[in-house]
């Protein structure tokens, strides 16, 4: 009887452990597959995400392409009318930011399918006159650096508060780049020629000094003359050997009545004297920023035209970007 009763409680021991082993593998069953759903709704959301994202880019670089294209065209047209180029022009005018539905319903003569467009979508931009910059290239001339454009470099330097002497090693620097940008192998170790303003850190400029300078200078790829109808007062103030603010203030209030129209008009406001730079009154280099704003997201474009003639403009290169509006924030509080 004793032995009956052991081997009873023994069986109904093993039935538990079964019982048991049963229950926890069924509860690694079930957490396996929970694991595996999630694993597989992730990754749905994922690629529902990327898709949108994706979707959304396209989007904006279409639309950003577009307005750059509106640019080149608004450039072409003022081309083709000829004359002097100055800041009364359409060109001009900036585009204040507006809801892109708005903006392309008001174009006249112009047909387009607004209803696949986001409804928070808001375009802004405008139209910048290189030439209206000193030109960093002006620094070298039959592969030696031309004097009166370093001098000219230094004065615009001096005027920002930067030494003269940053301005003669910036020289320096673009000329050992320039002539390794022709001839690669006669200086290796020389820096990479810049392209961009914001890529003079390569030539040693610091980031402090290049966000004082950057307003005044610009990289194209020749000699060009300063358009005296576009350009800053500091500009103008530097072009000159012995130049003072004064006088380019007065020049600034004389061209904003009567823009310059040839070189003989400009002849007589600004007479030219010894070592000074090329003036002019045209101007064939202009940067086309654009800005789409879509709820937070900023995507802003810039691109560098070339216009020959009455053509439709080369462009030289194109840059987009997008930021969020917290990164933006943040950006302007450091």
């Amino acid at each position: 009887m004793m032995k009956h009763c052991n081997h009873t409680r023994s069986m109904h021991k093993g039935n538990a452990s079964q019982r048991g082993a049963a229950l926890l593998l069924a509860m690694l069953i079930v957490a396996l597959v929970a694991v595996l759903a999630a694993s597989a709704v992730w990754q749905q959301w994922r690629s529902t995400t990327v898709e949108v994202s994706e979707r959304g880019r396209l989007q904006a670089n279409w639309i950003l392409a577009g307005a750059l294209d509106w640019a080149r065209l608004i450039l072409a047209e003022d081309a083709k009318a000829g004359g002097p180029d100055h800041l009364s022009e359409p060109w001009a005018v900036p585009l204040m930011e507006a809801r892109l539905t708005t903006f392309l319903a008001a174009e006249r003569n112009v047909t387009v399918d607004t209803s696949n467009l986001p409804e928070d979508a808001f375009l802004s931009g405008r139209i910048d006159d290189m030439q209206g910059r000193f030109n960093l290239w002006n620094l070298v001339k039959n592969n030696e650096l031309s004097a009166p454009d370093v001098a000219a470099l230094q004065r615009l330097f001096a005027q920002v508060g930067l030494s003269e002497s940053e301005a003669q090693q910036l020289a320096q620097q673009w000329l050992r780049s320039a002539r390794a940008w022709a001839r690669p192998a006669a200086d290796p170790g020389a820096a990479p020629l810049p392209r961009q303003v914001n890529q003079l850190g390569w030539l040693g400029v610091s980031a402090s000094n290049l966000a004082r300078i950057s307003p005044y200078i610009t990289i194209l790829p020749e000699r060009t003359a300063i358009n005296a109808n576009t350009a800053s007062s500091q500009v103008l103030a530097a072009a000159r050997s012995g130049g003072s603010m004064a006088e380019a203030q007065s020049v600034l209030t004389y061209r904003n009545r009567q823009p310059f129209v040839n070189l003989e008009a400009l002849e007589k406001v600004l007479p030219t004297r010894p070592q000074q730079v090329e003036l002019g009154v045209a101007s064939r280099y202009f940067m086309v920023q654009g800005k789409l704003r879509v709820g937070s997201v900023t995507i802003q474009q810039q691109a560098l035209v070339q216009r020959d003639g009455g053509g439709y403009g080369k462009i030289l290169w194109r840059e987009i970007g997008s930021f969020t509006e917290d990164e933006d924030s943040l950006a302007r509080q450091q």
